[in-house]
């Protein structure tokens, strides 16, 4: 390495009063060679360091100036101009592949090596000649519009920089030149950094590669080889390094073989505060602006279903005014799916109070600007660009700079008939790159093999040395093979030789090195073995082995942390279910028993599961209220059963002069409320159902005795907690009776409709209250003497023995005994809730125990398959905590 510094003091000893200038792969690493240059004492005024691109652009900035001048096409904008000439064509249409923005990206990366090493145009193929011919034909047409725009190409770039310096046209940039020797150039580039420097010539500095001994020798007692488990560990070990040597990061560099080490390390970094300059940027891909706009993009594929939406209102990128209220409205009203039923959550309502009333203009803003945004239509492109630069939160330089160079890329796009501007924007953003660093105090420099070879620092960390890692990629050619490649004079497309790069970089680098190697392949599942170089030097060199495996310990804590962390049992406010964010632990479980309003459900809850009833009726724990689009039905369970509910409840109401009413008059005035409330489905679904509907309504109607005067319908009581007396308790119940008849004899019977199955309410009545406590309610509803003689269910599903009733005579004592004991078992909050006891009466005690009967046991041992809290649960079949 001395002889290249040596080769670069040479080079720079006319002074600063001599103009140079340096050829290097690109400019950011020309920037570090004279960073060192300075470093070591040597004077870089004067000297500049370009690539052949940048040094083209600089050659024809002044024609590229004024009103006139030639614009320079950037590589996308170039695919856009050849996917707009593709479209329609003969080629495209006999090679519909073409016809997509990865066709489009082929065709120009041949056109442009086509020009790059100079193949005439005019050349005639055998085989595919209707295609050469084809594309032939674009090039000719896309060099006619280059022209006619006065646009510029990458290779019309430099052909017009070549031209400028034949006619004398441009000063030259420097008096003397030179170029490193990793420089690789086309024939078109060759010539013209040869017109360039034929009058002074240009030396060429030879940056040295060791090999075998030689570089084992070199790296001898100041490299280390470390084995980790997975990619996650080698960027954990390498910034646990950098915080643990107590240096500023700038001392160290990573060098990494693959973007993503890069992204992975800026990441990690971001959350150990440690900051990372990723040369070259990070993938656009990773930001937070493109995962929403992917996500956007999906919501409008998906027809609007708004559970693809809710996620999004979380992202952090987009700014989404009052975002938790506005999820809870789209899952209250149902929205579903349908762009029309987004108004429902923007429409103003009687009972909105003012500051409701703001945020529903506040939502009715931000979708007229999220609509048009994801709609294909010719505002499109404004309308995502404005949704970029307003709609989105720049709370960070990351977001600042993903928002700027998604907006860039955007512009350049070319608008197509019927195409939408997002999903365009999302297939051509690939490889782009956004917040680009380069050394900087205070921060850790990442960079290419390639990159860090100028590079100088303490430390050099190398990961990545998997088995394959230094293997050059083959660059697929999808318009040419290998053969065809080859008659036109075209090289291999394969990527630079990773094993040359990091060979150079080993030899260049005066520091510590870290070679590290993934041991573990993650998304494989297998064990990887290291690179061949990464072995070799790790035998020449004597070292041994680092291995890291990072386990995370959990911290201990400490009683009082326990007792703070575990759950406490809330009291109920008047009126409805406790939340758990208002858990506070009475001191009485007697009196938070009495001062808790129960249903019918929460009761039954408790007497099946303990377990659940804690977590869903005491700590609030729930699922939230998802709309799922079903294939087979219009209207889930509960809405169904609602449709049902509400024809028999105008249909049986009393006070009707003794006029009965048509049930398919109400049939279709309910299922018109119904449209309103519930998402569309197909016709042929939304009929079905219906169809079924009224099946269960005849059936209904059918089963209803004359000798009944309906008294009651749909009756509901206990909002703020009916109070019944149970025993020593005094319960607060809450519910709605669906008919209460009376009977010839006088009495009352209470009538409970069920559209499901009756199994097993028939299999297992003891673990079902509802006959017992609407019972109970009635009585107290209808005034003193009244007596409710029967009560159970009617099962709407069935056409035969459809009906459930109970003699209450019989089951009214024993059953208020076992309703007291239920009672009695949820008032014991010093005990742990156990899951599905499955409770059994025990007569000789006069107590709740949990049963021993198999046939219970096992109907219930699956009981996980259908609970939403299986997670949660221990006792679930093959479920665990």
């Amino acid at each position: 390495m001395e002889l290249f510094w040596a080769q670069m003091e040479q080079f720079m000893q006319d002074g600063p009063l001599c103009r140079r200038l340096i050829l290097t792969p690109s400019r950011s690493m020309g920037r570090q060679l004279l960073m060192g240059c300075a470093r070591r004492g040597q004077t870089v005024v004067g000297v500049e360091t370009h690539s052949i691109f940048t040094l083209a652009m600089e050659l024809c900035s002044g024609a590229m100036t004024g009103e006139n001048g030639w614009r320079f096409l950037s590589r996308l904008e170039t695919e856009e101009r050849v996917a707009h000439l593709l479209h329609g064509s003969r080629l495209a249409q006999q090679h519909g592949a073409l016809n997509t923005a990865g066709g489009a990206k082929a065709v120009w990366r041949l056109l442009e090596e086509l020009d790059l090493y100079q193949i005439p145009a005019k050349l005639k193929r055998k085989g595919q000649y209707q295609l050469w011919n084809g594309l032939m034909e674009v090039r000719k047409r896309l060099r006619q519009i280059c022209e006619a725009e006065r646009l510029l190409t990458r290779p019309d770039l430099y052909r017009l920089a070549l031209e400028l310096i034949r006619q004398q046209a441009v000063s030259l940039p420097a008096q003397r030149y030179a170029m490193l020797s990793s420089v690789s150039l086309t024939p078109l580039e060759k010539e013209l950094w040869q017109a360039l420097t034929q009058q002074s010539g240009a030396e060429l500095l030879t940056m040295p590669i060791l090999d075998g001994n030689a570089l084992a020798a070199q790296l001898q007692g100041r490299c280390r080889f470390v084995r980790c488990r997975g990619v996650e560990n080698e960027v954990h070990f390498i910034l646990d390094e950098v915080l643990r040597q107590g240096k500023s990061p700038d001392t160290a560099a990573v060098a990494v073989p693959n973007p993503e080490y890069g992204f992975r390390l800026w990441q990690e970094g971001k959350r150990l505060g440690v900051p990372v300059a990723v040369d070259g940027g990070i993938p656009l891909r990773h930001s937070t602006l493109y995962g929403l706009l992917e996500g956007l993009h999906d919501w409008w594929e998906s027809g609007y279903e708004v559970e693809k939406l809710i996620p999004l209102l979380r992202n952090t990128g987009l700014d989404v005014p009052f975002p938790v209220k506005l999820s809870q409205e789209l899952r209250r009203w149902k929205v579903g799916w349908t762009k029309e039923r987004y108004a429902l959550v923007w429409s103003q309502r009687e009972d909105d109070k003012a500051e409701m009333q703001e945020r529903r203009r506040a939502w009715k803003a931000f979708f007229d600007r999220l609509f048009p945004a994801v709609e294909v239509s010719e505002a499109q492109k404004q309308a995502l660009s404005q949704l970029l630069q307003e709609g989105c939160k720049i709370k960070s330089a990351d977001n600042a700079a993903a928002s700027w160079q998604l907006r860039s890329i955007l512009e350049q796009l070319e608008p197509q008939d019927g195409v939408s501007n997002l999903q365009q924007l999302l297939q051509v953003v690939g490889e782009s790159r956004y917040l680009g660093g380069r050394p900087a105090p205070g921060m850790l420099y990442c960079a290419s093999l390639e990159q860090c070879a100028a590079v100088s620092g303490d430390v050099l960390f190398i990961p990545g040395l998997g088995q394959y890692s230094l293997e050059p990629d083959k660059v697929p050619s999808p318009l040419l093979g290998c053969e065809e490649r080859k008659k036109l004079g075209l090289p291999e497309r394969r990527s630079a030789s990773p094993l040359e790069q990091l060979q150079r970089l080993l030899t260049v680098w005066e520091g510590e090195v870290v070679l590290l190697r993934p041991a573990f392949v993650v998304a494989e599942m297998r064990e990887q073995a290291a690179a061949p170089l990464y072995e070799e030097l790790l035998k020449q060199c004597g070292a041994s082995e680092e291995a890291v495996d990072f386990t995370i310990p959990l911290p201990e804590q400490t009683a009082d942390q326990q007792k703070q962390a575990a759950p406490s049992v809330p009291s109920q406010p008047a009126g409805g279910e406790v939340t758990a964010a208002k858990a506070e632990k009475p001191v009485d479980g007697k009196a938070w028993v009495e001062q808790y309003v129960f249903s019918s459900t929460s009761l039954e809850t408790a007497l099946q599961c303990p377990y659940r009833f804690y977590l869903q009726y005491v700590l609030g724990i729930c699922q939230p209220d998802v709309v799922e689009r079903r294939e087979n039905r219009w209207l889930e369970t509960g809405p169904f059963g609602t449709l049902v509910h509400d024809v028999l409840e105008l249909y049986f109401k009393p006070g009707q002069d003794g006029q009965t009413p048509d049930p398919e008059e109400l049939l279709a005035q309910c299922v018109l409320q119904m449209k309103k409330t519930e998402p569309p489905a197909s016709d042929a679904l939304m009929q079905r159902d219906i169809e079924r509907a009224r099946q269960y309504i005849r059936r209904a109607i059918a089963q209803f005795d004359d000798s009944r005067t309906v008294v009651a319908t749909e009756c509901a009581f206990g909002e703020d907690g009916l109070v019944i007396p149970v025993g020593t308790y005094r319960l607060r119940l809450k519910g709605r009776i669906d008919r209460i008849d009376r009977l010839p004899s006088g009495g009352y019977a209470v009538v409970d409709y069920k559209t499901g199955q009756s199994r097993k309410y028939r299999e297992h009545p003891d673990h079902y209250l509802q006959p017992l406590l609407y019972t109970l309610a009635a009585e107290t509803l209808l005034g003193e003497g009244a007596k409710v003689e029967q009560a159970g269910y009617l099962f709407l599903q069935e056409t035969s023995d459809n009906q459930w009733m109970q003699s209450m005579d019989q089951v009214r004592e024993d059953g208020l005994k076992r309703l007291e004991a239920l009672l009695h078992e949820i008032s014991q909050l010093d005990r742990d809730p156990v899951c599905n006891p499955c409770y059994e009466w025990d007569s000789s005690t006069n107590t709740l125990k949990p049963t021993t009967d198999p046939r219970k046991q096992n109907d219930h041992s699956k009981c996980g398959t259908y609970c939403p809290y299986k997670l949660l649960c221990e006792g679930a079949e093959g479920e665990s905590s």
